[in-house]
């Protein structure tokens, strides 16, 4: 568990991810910190492949490693900026159905969660 915001602050924020290979959500909720009361909501989805990404990591890795990526890297910079309290995010579930999908949301969930380490490093 996350210690709450010191005293000296008076607002906080936490962050929510739907993960996806191209598109991703992201839900930002900021509140102050003495009575948790909501201060204002954003929410926006990254596109992946419009993002800036390396053009040798896709011709390597392909597309998905080459959005992956870029997505990590955006959300990396995101946190240094917002500086959250907690990133949340949805699992992925397995379906049958489509299998592979559940293969392609852990290769963006690892990804988020070392964006999360590096944003708690620095």
């Amino acid at each position: 568990m996350l210690p709450i915001p010191t005293d000296t602050e008076s607002t906080s924020c936490v962050i929510g991810l739907d993960p996806g290979t191209v598109k991703l959500g992201v839900c930002r909720i900021e509140f102050k910190v003495d009575t948790f009361e909501i201060l204002r909501i954003s929410a926006f989805t990254l596109d992946g492949d419009k993002l800036p990404s390396s053009e040798w990591l896709g011709r390597i890795y392909g597309d998905r490693a080459r959005r992956v990526s870029a997505l990590a890297y955006y959300l990396e910079q995101y946190f240094k900026d917002e500086e959250p309290f907690g990133v949340a995010s949805e699992s992925p579930f397995y379906n049958q159905k489509r299998p592979n999908a559940y293969g392609a949301l852990m290769e963006v969930i690892c990804a988020l969660r070392e964006s999360v380490k590096k944003y708690t490093i620095h």
